[in-house]
């Protein structure tokens, strides 16, 4: 079984140390930026989004722990929001560590991702994917989650990424 332990500042600082130069690097891959663009985009990105660190209203940085092992086998970070009087979740990332993959650890997290947000009030959740990273959209489509939007590249043909959803009503 894996549960969500909320991440310590500490976990926290080298999760960001890590994540703003590996989503650079994502932004890079979609041909849309040179190098020095994406670096500053992501990190302009995620001073934005979390303009208070970990302490940031509304965001939840999870360690995923798999608990028969007592080791951590990744990371979700998830915020909540409220539009037109509707709480939604929005999940910014999920890592399983490259050693762990393909052990049924994304989905199980997904799975409490569900839970989380429904306890928190969410009648949706959303999230982003790369078009490029087929693993992970197959997986949130197993998942329950469908295409809301699409983001193409400036020729307007090449699909960039996805904006995908599900209700958690169901």
């Amino acid at each position: 079984m894996i549960t969500l332990r909320k991440m310590e500042l500490q976990e926290f600082n080298d999760y960001i140390k890590n994540s703003v130069p590996s989503f650079a690097k994502e932004l890079e891959k979609t041909g849309e930026f040179t190098k020095a663009q994406a670096e500053e985009t992501a990190q302009r990105q995620f001073n934005e989004i979390l303009p208070n660190g970990i302490q940031s209203e509304g965001h939840y940085f999870f360690n995923v722990v798999d608990d028969a092992k007592g080791k951590t086998v990744g990371i979700v970070w998830v915020a909540m929001k409220t539009e037109n009087e509707q709480m939604s979740a929005f999940i910014y990332d999920l890592e399983i560590y490259e050693e762990e993959r393909g052990k049924g650890y994304a989905s199980a997290a997904m799975r409490q991702v569900d839970e989380f947000s429904r306890s928190e009030g969410a009648s949706e959740i959303w999230l982003h994917v790369f078009a490029n990273n087929s693993i992970a959209f197959h997986l949130y489509e197993n998942l329950g989650y469908r295409i809301r939007k699409t983001f193409y590249a400036k020729d307007e043909k090449t699909a960039m990424s996805f904006r995908m959803a599900k209700s958690l009503l169901d």
